[in-house]
């Protein structure tokens, strides 16, 4: 009587293994890639996004540039429908109108390059999209513009404003004259030492060390003297910092937190915080701490100091970094080399 039981059992479990597989089953095999090249440019997209593997926002904005907007309304002014319809004379004409015409951003003509030289990668490279009149080498690049200084250093009126805002601020007005008179970074003023700052030596200079909370982004120790005009009332404000005025705290640190009862450490927020405060006080610009240390550079620039001891005081370790920072004016030193005199 059992083995009927058994029959039914195994003849329902087919059944809806059955039942389950028929779907699977009845799937049509994938569509392979089309292999003509008369395909539309949104269509393109998506098969450059396949293969690369592009991210979603890389997909979304090659269709933008490519398949929306200038381009397509340009391609169907042409009548250009799909890839092969394409030429190096029609993507000339396209970038031309963009520039001249219309008069896009240098950011949205360099995208606009940098999709099209994709997509004619593409073609090259697949089979039965080849189309000898449009090639990559067709798209022109850039042409290179005289980089625009930025007015990344403080004037002497700014700097003096800055200065002055903060008088009677004894603690606030040391950290400014600080970063403009030795170029420190906001981490490594934040980390200085009472033991650290030199005030006896000839000249005066502060000691920059690794070995505080690994603040020097070279990892290279340094020597860093004070640039004038601060260096006399610099040093006596500090020496009478350190002997009566700092408050007391469990930490060798330079400059202690005013809000901390238990005498913490400066932070890098609070120095920020406090030169907002002190810039709109003035009526400047919002200014940051890595401002004054371009200053700075700027300042020694100006003043004559070779490339070298900027690197060395600074802490580079590259030469580039000098013309990084250095915002000096173009004019002055077109004065400066046409009034050298050179020996023929």
């Amino acid at each position: 009587m059992t083995f009927p039981a058994k029959r039914i059992i195994l003849s329902s479990m087919s059944t809806t293994i059955d039942g389950h597989l028929k779907p699977l089953r009845q799937r049509a095999p994938a569509s392979p890639p089309p292999t003509s090249r008369r395909v539309s440019i949104d269509r393109c997209v998506d098969l450059m996004a396949t293969r690369y593997q592009w991210a979603d926002t890389t997909r979304v904005n090659a269709r933008d540039y490519l398949a929306r907007g200038r381009f397509l309304a340009f391609c169907n002014a042409r009548g250009i429908e799909t890839v092969d319809q394409l030429s190096n004379e029609a993507v000339l004409d396209f970038i031309g109108d963009v520039r001249d015409r219309v008069g896009v951003s240098r950011n949205t003509l360099r995208r606009y390059r940098n999709y099209l030289r994709r997509l004619a990668d593409f073609c090259a490279t697949t089979p039965g999209f080849e189309n000898p009149y449009f090639t990559s080498s067709a798209v022109p690049n850039a042409p290179k513009e005289p980089r625009r200084r930025r007015s990344d250093a403080l004037t002497h009126s700014e700097e003096q404003a800055l200065v002055a805002a903060l008088v009677g601020h004894r603690r606030d007005s040391l950290i400014v004259r600080v970063l403009l008179a030795c170029g420190l970074r906001v981490s490594e003023l934040c980390a200085l030492c009472v033991d650290d700052v030199k005030l006896t030596a000839r000249p005066p200079r502060i000691l920059v060390s690794k070995g505080h909370r690994d603040m020097t982004k070279s990892g290279v120790d340094r020597q860093v003297t004070f640039r004038q005009p601060y260096a006399r009332e610099l040093v006596r404000d500090l020496e009478a910092w350190i002997d009566r005025h700092r408050p007391a705290s469990l930490h060798p640190d330079l400059f202690i937190s005013e809000r901390s009862s238990s005498g913490e450490p400066i932070t890098v927020t609070a120095v920020q915080q406090m030169l907002q405060r002190a810039s709109l006080r003035a009526g400047l610009r919002p200014i940051h701490p890595h401002l004054l240390r371009r200053t700075w550079a700027t300042r020694l620039a100006d003043a004559g100091a070779t490339v070298t001891d900027l690197m060395q005081q600074a802490g580079w370790s590259s030469i580039e970094m000098v013309t990084v920072y250095y915002a000096g004016s173009e004019e002055r030193a077109i004065e400066r080399v046409a009034g050298l005199r050179v020996e023929s």
